[in-house]
């Protein structure tokens, strides 16, 4: 927030930049010296609060944190910040069912290997942090300035950079798995590799997911997002108790498509009634 402030917007893009390749130095680290599960989970405390750490000292030339609570503003940061929690919330429940449902229904190997998929494809959603990073500022100084035409011909751009990074990444995904996860986790991985190509299939949906989440959020919309949120919530739970079962990780690897598909078609319908509303003015 403090970097969107004060338009520098690069600034959080070098964040989680850095905060996601820390983690893949850490990480084949770990793997060179054989340092098993516990590398992944100290790769990713060390890489999280190290690059918290950098940035806050750099945050710090910008502004003085004053610690003081101004009780006339606890209730309006509430009742905006509230609809965000609940989806964060659900986002998190439902991006870790499938692992749970996996550890009680498969085999603590066939867990692994799944995760292994879902480690790498997680790994790519810097990528529209990154990109959402510098399109949020423009958002929301257009139509905080009341300039909807350009707000709307900014829009535009950004699904066509969305559109296409996220099937050049889906495609580079697909061609580029094997490699990449034998050299990350090794042979014993190679299982992984179809998984993941089966999750390549729903990244166009999710880069964009993030996009118009990011334009709703401009327009002061979080509220909308949440229902979206609810519906993705339970496509994803009962496809994961449908298809688990009977496909084991690949099940769960579809399930996660779908529901990606299920959140972007149920958020783009909602997109386009509040585009309707406040910029096109029907």
């Amino acid at each position: 927030s403090v970097f969107y402030s004060e338009l520098k917007p690069w600034l959080v893009s070098l964040f989680l930049t850095t905060k996601k390749f820390l983690f893949l130095i850490l990480i084949a680290i770990a793997i060179f010296i054989n340092f098993g599960l516990s590398g992944v989970f100290i790769s990713n405390i060390i890489s999280e609060n190290l690059a918290v750490f950098i940035f806050f000292w750099i945050a710090l030339k910008f502004i003085k944190p004053v610690y003081k609570i101004d009780i006339s503003k606890v209730s309006f940061i509430i009742k905006q910040s509230f609809p965000l929690f609940i989806i964060i919330t659900l986002s998190i429940i439902y991006t870790k069912i499938d692992t749970i449902m996996l550890a009680f229904l498969c085999s603590n190997i066939e867990v692994g290997i799944y995760n292994g998929a879902l480690q790498f494809y997680n790994f790519l959603f810097f990528i529209p942090g990154i990109l959402t990073s510098f399109f949020l500022p423009l958002f929301s100084e257009y139509y905080g300035s009341n300039r909807l035409q350009e707000l709307l011909d900014s829009v535009k751009y950004a699904f066509k950079v969305f559109t296409l990074i996220s099937i050049f990444v889906a495609i580079m995904g697909f061609l580029l798995s094997k490699p990449v996860i034998i050299f990350l986790f090794s042979n014993k991985y190679t299982p992984s590799i179809e998984i993941f190509k089966i999750l390549c299939l729903g990244i166009p949906f999710a880069f964009t997911n993030t996009l118009i989440g990011v334009i709703l959020t401009s327009l002061n919309e979080q509220r909308s997002l949440l229902l979206p949120s609810l519906v993705s919530y339970l496509v994803n739970i009962s496809l994961n108790i449908i298809l688990i079962p009977s496909f084991r990780t690949d099940g769960a690897a579809y399930a996660t498509v779908f529901t990606q598909f299920s959140y972007f078609l149920t958020l783009f319908l909602i997109y386009s009634k509040i585009k309707k509303q406040k910029l096109i003015g029907e």
